[in-house]
């Protein structure tokens, strides 16, 4: 352990050599990182599991859900390394995400960005991607991703504990149904 907290600089070097080695195949796609964020996150925080494409649920189907225990921490949406983030946040996808998801990432491998009941809450960058496959760190990189994805994982999970919580939840699906009605017409 070091000032970063539970995963410290190593893990996030051997994220980075990992990506970096998948990258260096020239066949990788999306999917071929899943392991390696799976790795990231759940050396994170003791008792973290991240499962890759789990079940559909009624937003849609984000890449990544990580529990602890039993607890739905949140989930991760995964897009190409090298794809624009701007361009995801603006899909109709992630606004059903939003919408239905009370903690969120939406990463590109390298760039994180957090979503929190709805809201943005950070972002932060390991660095860009080179013309030579190569991930060229930003200084603080490493500092700010791992506060960000600490962030995400210490996000209380969605509760319903009284009953204006859950009128608020419920608003907040029929919103999504009457959208989903309405695009289907």
């Amino acid at each position: 352990m070091d000032k970063l907290g539970v995963v410290g600089s190593k893990g996030f070097s051997d994220y980075v050599g990992a990506i970096e080695k998948t990258l260096a195949s020239g066949r990788a796609s999306e999917r071929s990182h899943y392991p390696a964020l799976k790795t990231l996150l759940e050396s994170l925080k003791a008792g973290i599991t991240a499962t890759t494409e789990p079940s559909r649920i009624e937003c849609g189907a984000p890449d990544l859900l990580v529990r602890q225990g039993s607890a739905i921490i949140g989930y991760v949406e995964a897009k190409d390394t090298g794809d624009s983030l701007d361009s995801a946040e603006d899909s109709e996808q992630l606004r059903r995400y939003l919408g239905s998801i009370n903690n969120l990432v939406l990463t590109n491998y390298l760039e994180f960005r957090w979503y929190a009941d709805g809201q943005p809450r950070g972002a932060a960058s390991l660095g860009t991607l080179g013309t030579d496959g190569k991930i060229k760190s930003h200084k603080v990189g490493i500092t700010e991703v791992a506060q960000l994805l600490t962030a995400f994982l210490e996000h209380p999970p969605q509760q319903v504990a009284t009953p204006k919580e859950l009128a608020k939840q419920m608003a907040r699906l029929a919103h999504r149904i009457r959208e989903l009605v309405v695009q289907a017409f």
